[in-house]
């Protein structure tokens, strides 16, 4: 008799999830032994346009060709050049970085259905609502996030 065609249903099930766990354990150790992450630790600034919200304005920045953003509104825009990076300060700006416009998850749907004033929405405002939630996440402060608007 083959004792491979003997086997059980919950034999195989058993096979089945043993084989998955040495693969995933395997998956895991290759993972863990791969180098990690490094930022660079300069990045090119360049500036662009203004982009008004509110009876204030921030501005369109990149980093070595991404979107930035500027955290503290209440600063002047930084001139375009090549600045030292520094780590995220907290897991908050972190999140608020990723969900922002420009970012990997950006989803348009997560915003209120109209802007402010009751209009629909564009790329500029998406980019100064994250601006805000950003620079928010940053202080900890509506006031700090929400200077110089109306």
């Amino acid at each position: 008799m083959n004792a491979a065609k003997d086997c059980t249903l919950q034999e195989k099930l058993l096979r089945c999830a043993m084989a998955l766990i040495l693969a995933a354990g395997a998956l895991l150790a290759s993972v863990a032994a791969s180098p990690a992450y490094a930022a660079p630790s300069t990045v090119d600034v360049s500036i662009g346009g203004k982009i008004p919200y509110g009876g204030f304005a921030t501005t369109w920045m990149s980093a070595d060709g991404n979107i930035a953003y500027c955290a503290e509104p209440s600063s002047p825009t930084p001139a375009a050049g090549s600045y030292s990076t520094s780590p995220v300060p907290s897991g908050d700006v972190t999140a608020a970085i990723w969900y922002s416009f420009g970012s990997p998850g950006f989803d348009a749907s997560m915003f209120p259905g109209s802007w402010y004033d009751g209009g629909g929405w564009d790329d500029a405002k998406y980019a100064a609502a994250s601006h805000v939630l950003i620079a928010y996440a940053y202080s900890g402060s509506e006031s700090a996030a929400t200077h110089g608007t109306s």
